[in-house]
């Protein structure tokens, strides 16, 4: 009877090991964002070009919430942020103004076919293939302004 009670006991103990190896790939910390409240606009820049949000009020409103809503949505990786600048030579910065406190920059870049947004010693994210959208016609719209 304790041989077969010990048994158990060894068994149950190994699976709990095996178990606890196979757990997920530890996270990220998640994005750092200032309060709704205190932005005020977004600007985006590939080192030629800079783009900000709409000017009118209801405009900018509903696309820093749209734009807010994407970086909230991210998927953090276990990637860490270790730099002020990413490593990769071609990004855009991403900042988003505020009024009366610290903005917040960002970095969007791909790696070896992956894009990624990078908040500076916060974490690395995998954005959804909608903010690199919104980027791009950001930074269009800047061309057919002039």
């Amino acid at each position: 009877m304790k041989k077969k009670l010990c048994s158990i006991v060894c068994l149950c103990s190994l699976i709990s090991i095996m178990l606890c190896a196979c757990e997920k790939e530890e996270q990220g910390n998640p994005i750092r964002l200032p309060a709704r409240e205190d932005i005020v606009s977004i600007g985006v820049s590939d080192g030629n070009k800079y783009a900000m949000s709409p000017n009118t009020e209801v405009e900018a409103t509903e696309f820093i919430d749209e734009f807010l809503f994407m970086l909230m949505d991210m998927e953090t990786t276990s990637q860490q942020s270790v730099n002020d600048v990413p490593v990769n030579k071609d990004f855009i910065t991403i900042n988003i103004n505020c009024d009366g406190v610290a903005g917040t920059t960002l970095f969007c870049y791909v790696d070896k076919g992956t894009e990624y947004v990078e908040q500076p010693y916060q974490g690395i994210y995998k954005p959804a293939p909608a903010l690199g959208n919104c980027i791009t016609e950001m930074l269009a719209s800047f061309l057919n302004i002039q």
